[in-house]
């Protein structure tokens, strides 16, 4: 985008371990301004993984932890993977500016469809008048 479309500033919005993933790219260009992580898995699930995938994903997380970019989360208050206590506990060592998003009644899959991925578009919504608006993030 920031090349081929001349884009001055990337946000980058991810779900789930797209999130991670997103995490991970904020700090590596000075273009890319914030992220948007819905439904990210920062939970207990880990240990149902194989050792090599746990491997994988912990460096997204010191990443994400770490970056002084703003980062909007978007969960459901029923998330089958990341509690909310969870995410609000991990956020609480996330540099500022991070802004918590919380949806009732909706788990880590159904953000993807229904009324769950309606309220996600209305949060990306305010979230892109605010980076028109302030040229800024959150």
């Amino acid at each position: 985008l920031h090349s081929e479309l001349g884009a001055a500033a990337v946000h980058i919005v991810g779900y789930s371990t797209g999130g991670a993933v997103g995490g991970t790219c904020l700090d590596q260009r000075e273009f890319i301004k914030g992220l948007v992580a819905i439904g990210y898995p920062f939970g207990g699930w880990l240990g149902l993984l194989p050792l090599a995938s746990k491997c994988a994903l912990w460096p997204h997380f010191d990443h994400l932890l770490q970056s002084p970019k703003p980062t909007v989360f978007i969960m459901g208050n029923r998330d089958e993977i990341t509690s909310e206590s969870e995410l609000k506990a991990r956020c609480e060592t996330c540099k500022e500016p991070k802004k918590i998003h919380i949806i009732s009644e909706e788990g880590h899959f159904s953000l993807a469809g229904g009324r769950g991925l309606k309220e996600v578009i209305q949060i990306l919504k305010q979230y892109m008048e605010q980076c028109r608006q302030t040229r800024n993030v959150i």
